[in-house]
């Protein structure tokens, strides 16, 4: 009889589902949770990144020659939105 939180979900869905997948593997459990605490860092890191491009190319005309002023300014209202919600899902990531 297979044990785990994986497995007490699947009790209902049949005897497929659990000749399978019959023990829930834990290195999913902790592999999920690093990867989960490292995505808000990647989403500030990329908003970053793409904030100084476009801010760049709206000041100074390099890296895409000002190609079209309306793209660079949503991209950079965009970076920002993306650092906000990277910053505030990292502030509730430390409260649990």
């Amino acid at each position: 009889r297979p044990e785990g939180p994986a497995a007490s979900r699947r009790q209902g869905a049949g005897s497929l589902a659990n000749q399978l997948f019959p023990v829930a593997p834990d290195f999913a459990v902790r592999s999920f949770s690093i990867v989960s605490k490292a995505v808000p860092f990647i989403g500030m890191i990329v908003s970053g990144i793409v904030g100084i491009l476009f801010l760049a190319d709206l000041v100074a005309g390099f890296p895409f020659r000002r190609v079209s002023i309306a793209a660079d300014i949503g991209f950079i209202l965009s970076s920002g939105i993306l650092a906000y919600l990277s910053w505030s899902l990292q502030l509730s990531r430390q409260e649990e």
